[in-house]
């Protein structure tokens, strides 16, 4: 019988000596792994009681041969996992296939979610901004963020609420000052630059000049307000995705109000 040494015990190494084992009689296997745990980063671990998924599980395959090796390793999931319960989620199982409640040995069918690891924290990808500052200092997070993905300003698009404009009215702009928005006077301050296109959402003015401006933003809608606010969400949308894909000048033509 030959002997056969295999470095590191990662789901390469354990693959090629399961292989070796099934598809053979004439090998002896040995693997030799550094750390005290096979498999690499992607198993599942048991922690106080409760079993943990972690690492970079994702197994995705149109080769027949690939996805017939894994289904034979770990049969598709059969039953709803205690995440799926919670959360309501629906998705097609595998009849007679394993329940994930009560065995180890199965193939989760999840939903890929990518995100981002950056100053030790995790974001959403596609990028969803999440920032701890106050509205008046966003300049601080859209820095942040456009420094560290290179963003220039001209791909940096900025939707704000506007008390210069009649409620539910749209303004689209390429550039352009501030306009008194301590939002937007932060964001020019940190990108040292007015060249960003911005869509102006229309929440009218203050009923009087003494009334508080934090108050009037902060206060709730009547019920025709919301209709037209909702109706030009709709419009923002729309106009958001003519400036992402290049035509803020068809954005302007069809939405300026």
């Amino acid at each position: 019988m030959k002997k056969c040494v295999i470095i590191g015990g990662g789901p390469a190494g354990l693959t090629a000596g399961y292989e070796l084992l099934k598809n053979s009689k004439d090998y002896e296997v040995v693997i030799l792994e550094q750390s005290d745990t096979l498999g690499g980063i992607s198993r599942t671990v048991k922690y106080n009681g409760n079993r943990m998924d972690i690492g970079g599980h994702r197994f995705f395959s149109k080769d027949k041969q690939v996805t017939d090796f894994w289904s034979e390793l770990m049969p598709t999931q059969g039953a709803p996992s205690i995440d799926d319960k919670i959360l309501g989620r629906e998705k097609a199982l595998v009849p007679g296939g394993p329940d994930p409640e009560k065995e180890d040995r199965v193939m989760l069918i999840r939903r890929r979610i990518s995100r981002i690891y950056y100053l030790h924290k995790f974001f959403d990808y596609p990028i969803t901004m999440k920032p701890q500052t106050f509205m008046n200092n966003s300049g601080e997070a859209v820095r942040q963020a456009a420094s560290f993905y290179k963003i220039p300003p001209e791909r940096i698009l900025v939707v704000f609420d506007d008390i210069s404009l009649p409620c539910g009215r749209l303004r689209i702009r390429r550039k352009g000052s501030d306009g008194g928005h301590n939002g937007i006077k932060s964001i020019i301050y940190h990108l040292n630059s007015d060249a960003f296109p911005r869509v102006k959402l229309g929440v009218g003015e203050k009923p009087h000049p003494d009334y508080d401006l934090a108050d009037w933003v902060l206060s709730q809608f009547k019920k025709d307000e919301l209709a037209l606010l909702r109706e030009a969400a709709e419009k923002a949308c729309s106009a958001a995705e003519l400036i992402v894909a290049g035509d803020i000048d068809k954005a302007m033509s069809n939405f300026n109000g």
